[in-house]
């Protein structure tokens, strides 16, 4: 019954039947005195057995998770409220891979509820890379659930951010679904921006 484990900060863990394939998993360590959001499909209970010494780990790569404040500046801070973390699994640009410093925003409206910059060694395909974004608290602070998501790209080299097409977004077993804002999801997604051509003399 299990679908997804979200921590304070917004990593999640997602149970291989549900991704179809290996599991997703960004908490790596589950914490004694920390606070988790636990998703199940039916009513069930919840058991949890704390080994003596052990912390509560799964044996998979971490996640990588890269967020900054740079030209993309979400209108939230600290830990994501009712998060929705979006795995981007490509992010292209003219059907070439980001570069290092270009930056992922993700938008409600005007809003950026979510941010990445791409590392250096440009943006690599696949490797679960996940942009947490934040429901608005009642302050004007995050995600409205059921507002589309827009996805925007900073091109550092040429200093211009550009909307970007969404090629492919699933929920986390691959059922393609609306690309809207949900709490408590971890969708994964494709964007490409086809940038304009420059003017001819």
């Amino acid at each position: 019954n299990l679908y997804t484990v979200f921590n304070e900060a917004g990593n999640v863990y997602v149970p291989d039947y549900v991704t179809g394939g290996d599991p997703l998993n960004s908490i790596e360590i589950f914490e004694t005195g920390e606070g988790y959001y636990v998703k199940v499909t039916n009513d069930t209970d919840l058991i949890i057995t704390e080994p003596d010494s052990a912390p509560l780990t799964h044996d998979n790569s971490p996640v990588e998770d890269e967020n900054r404040d740079e030209h993309f500046i979400p209108i939230w801070s600290g830990n994501p409220f009712s998060p929705m973390t979006i795995i981007m699994d490509n992010a292209l640009w003219d059907a070439t891979a980001l570069e290092a410093d270009d930056e992922i925003g993700v938008f409600d409206g005007d809003n950026c509820v979510g941010a990445y910059v791409v590392p250096v060694g440009g943006f690599q395909a696949n490797t679960n890379v996940q942009i947490i974004t934040s429901k608005d608290d009642g302050s004007n602070n995050g995600f409205t659930e059921g507002n589309d998501i827009i996805f925007r790209v900073w091109r550092n080299s040429d200093q211009v951010d550009i909307d970007a097409d969404i090629n492919i977004f699933t929920d986390a077993g691959g059922n393609e679904i609306d690309a809207v804002f949900e709490c408590l999801l971890v969708p994964r997604t494709e964007i490409e921006v086809k940038a304009p051509s420059p003017p001819i003399n």
